[in-house]
């Protein structure tokens, strides 16, 4: 605060300094840091009219920064960071908020950067990456919704024109993880089949595969379950009598009315109390 407050030109250099050397890991610090790195940058776009592309050292600083950081909070640097500039650390951002569709969005809709919506794509580590992909996909043959991306102005002049090739292209490589009706429904009217056959054939093939899986899966259960209940029922069918000459398998001593029981596995009738020392 002292330095936000009175130094300000010797924030950055401090936070880097605890954070890259002293490997301090309070989000504070992480989330401080980026929005120190967004204040710089904008400073000079804002006072001295640059144009401070992505290939600007800065720039790279910070997308390297959130990229590898895994203190901050994306929810709370994402409200600092403005609409309408900066869109690939949004988009990294958006990502690390877990809210792929709306960065999927800013490559496709805004940046027009298919190669790098793929990468994105690629480098989650995630267990449903087929709805990603799908998203990619519809969001390739059809505009998103300006609801989809609240606070950014996406016009439709400027959205990236239907793009089927592409799509069909990431439907042949991924398809087999997508959800095959979803797909179909997202696709336009006039598509051609014809350049689908690769992505249905797959598709198709791996519906089948995982009913088959399922089908075998559903039988082996089955199985196991008559065998659970013919082992029931010879149990339940089994009796055990006790009288007056029955002697407990462990300390030797006759059972009485009041006593509690215990069949083994091998047969042998035995006090409970006794079961539980002999077990011990």
């Amino acid at each position: 605060d002292f330095l936000l407050k009175n130094k300000q030109d010797l924030v950055i250099p401090y936070l880097e300094h605890i954070i890259m050397v002293w490997y301090e890991d309070q989000p504070l610090f992480h989330n401080t840091l980026i929005v120190q790195y967004k204040d710089a940058i904008l400073k000079r776009v804002e006072e001295n009219g640059e144009v401070v592309d992505i290939n600007d050292f800065a720039r790279k600083k910070l997308v390297k920064f959130i990229r590898t950081s895994k203190e901050y909070d994306p929810s709370v640097v994402l409200s600092k960071f403005p609409y309408n500039l900066l869109y690939e650390e949004r988009a990294i951002l958006l990502g690390k908020a877990e809210r792929y569709r709306e960065a999927l969005i800013i490559y496709i809709h805004v940046l027009h950067d298919l190669e790098s919506a793929l990468k994105f794509c690629d480098e989650l580590h995630i267990d449903h990456k087929g709805e990603i992909y799908q998203n990619l996909v519809s969001l390739l043959v059809q505009p998103p919704l300006q609801s989809e991306v609240p606070g950014l102005e996406l016009k439709t002049s400027n959205c990236r024109p239907p793009d089927l090739d592409s799509a069909i292209d990431i439907l042949e490589k991924y398809g087999a993880d997508m959800d095959l009706v979803m797909i179909l429904e997202s696709l336009p009217a006039n598509a051609n089949l014809c350049k689908l056959d690769k992505f249905l054939e797959l598709a198709i093939s791996s519906k089948v595969c995982i009913r088959n899986e399922i089908s075998v899966v559903r039988g082996l259960l089955h199985s196991e379950h008559l065998r659970v209940q013919e082992e029931r029922i010879d149990l339940e069918s089994s009796k055990v009598i006790i009288s007056e000459f029955t002697f407990c398998g462990v300390c030797g001593k006759r059972f009485t009315s009041q006593s509690a029981f215990v069949r083994q596995t091998n047969g042998a009738i035995s006090h409970y109390s006794c079961a539980l020392d002999n077990s011990l």
